[in-house]
């Protein structure tokens, strides 16, 4: 004896059978967006308080100068280290809706694309140690910038002193403290938008 299972089962739950997949991937994408928009909030927050106030202090000439694309050093318009980075913080989720990756870019909107090269590279030496040996000709050069008479050693230019053997540039940490934070918050805005959408296109079968 066959039996027609089908014949048994009501035609909403049969409809949802055959959109199960597509209503699942409509539903995590939609989780999966409310918690990309959340951490990428937080990163920028994160970055642009530098820390939480947990960064170590840029260095005066840090602060005054900057090296453009030409090699040349000119004067930063008050703006702290990678103050400028948070705002690019971008999440991309892949096609199948099942993972989530969020990292540095330059597009906007809905409309993803690719992270940028150049702002992944700047977050991943921000947050190294760095060490750097003074050479002969970097000595020369940050003890060439004073730009007038008037200039004062240590306030307005920097010449290293004899006995400065390196530089050192500390750790600003971004992603290990950021995702340490949000990951509670995080998984509860999944969890809410997912289930809100899942809902919601279930009553519309």
């Amino acid at each position: 004896m066959e039996i027609e299972i089908s014949s048994n089962i009501p035609e909403k739950i049969r409809m949802f059978g055959v959109l199960r997949v597509s209503v699942l991937k409509e539903a995590r994408r939609s989780g999966l967006s409310s918690a990309g928009f959340f951490i990428t909030k937080e990163m920028r927050k994160w970055i642009e308080s530098q820390g939480g106030g947990s960064w170590a202090e840029a260095h005066p000439m840090t602060q005054i100068w900057k090296k453009d694309k030409s090699g040349k050093w000119t004067r930063r318009r008050g703006q702290k280290p990678y103050e400028g980075l948070g705002k690019f913080a971008r999440y991309i989720i892949s096609y199948s809706a099942f993972r989530e990756e969020v990292g540095f870019g330059t597009f906007s909107g809905k409309k993803q694309g690719q992270f940028s090269p150049v702002l992944t590279k700047i977050a991943r030496e921000a947050q190294k140690n760095r060490s750097f040996t003074v050479t002969p000709k970097m000595r020369r050069k940050l003890g060439s910038q004073r730009q007038s008479r008037k200039d004062l050693p240590g306030k307005d230019f920097f010449p290293l002193k004899q006995d400065t053997a390196a530089l050192h540039i500390p750790s600003r940490p971004i992603s290990t403290p950021v995702f340490q934070k949000i990951k509670a918050p995080m998984q509860t805005i999944f969890a809410e938008k997912f289930g809100k959408a899942f809902s919601k296109r279930y009553e519309r079968l």
